[in-house]
Parts: C-alpha cells; structure tokens; sequence
C-alpha cells in the first residue's frame, strides 16, 4: 500500500506534536514529540501512570487545547489551526467526550447524556436516540 493511501486510513496523524505548560520559570512538557497513527475503524486504548499526559493528548485531540509543537490531523482537519466557528463545528461533529463521572447528568441515563450534546445539531429527537443507542 502506497503512503497516500495508508494517510486515508489513519484517522489520526500526530507528527512530532508537543504540548508544554509553564509553572512561572518552569516548563513542564506534557506530550513530548509525539508522532503516532491511529486507524480509521480501530478500537485504540490510551493507557499510562498518572501524570504521563494520557488527558493532556484527549484534550489536544478534541481541540479543547492547542499544542504548543508539532502538527494533528484529525480525520483530514489540521486540529491545530482551528479557530471560531470551524472549532465549534469540528467539536459539534468530529469529536465526542464522556469525562468522568463528575461530567455526567446523574437524573438523565446513560442514552440521555449521549445525546445531551446532539440538541444544539438540529436532529430530529428520534434520530438523536437512534445514534445514541448505536453509540
């Protein structure tokens, strides 16, 4: 397979990608030069020590932060480069997030809070429930 084809298959590409924090004087690199593919169609699990960025890189993949190094690509959107209404609408419809327990609606079950986010799409109620209980 050609290395064209093998960028249509990764949905995730991360080349050298970098996130740093400063503590005053400090910097504390929480993902350091990452380079990594992740499949289209692959159940992939993110595991570590406490501390080791596991969260930090989550975050850098749903554009809840930007990296301060190296490039993303998430399914063909260079992450990174977002801004305004292009990372509201690549959060709307590239990315979900359940967080821990603190995060979840603890009156909605668990087809409720999936499809919490799917109010502000337009979807038809019925068809949010259909791609919640298919989730």
């Amino acid at each position: 397979m050609s290395e064209a084809n093998d960028s249509r298959e990764d949905v995730v590409i991360a080349q050298g990608l970098t996130k740093q924090f400063h503590a005053g004087p400090i910097a504390v690199v929480a993902v350091n030069e990452v380079d990594l593919r992740l499949p289209r169609g692959k159940l992939v699990a993110l595991r570590g020590s406490s501390g080791c960025g596991k969260s930090t890189f989550l975050n850098l993949l749903g554009a809840l932060d930007r990296p301060t190094g190296g490039a993303l690509t998430v399914d063909g959107v260079d992450v990174a480069g977002l801004r305004g209404k292009e990372e509201v609408g690549y959060r709307r419809h590239k990315t979900g997030f359940v967080f821990q327990s603190f995060n979840l609606i603890p009156h909605l079950t668990a087809t409720e809070n999936v499809m919490l986010p799917m109010e502000f799409t337009g979807l038809p109620r019925r068809q949010q429930e259909e791609r919640a209980r298919s989730i």
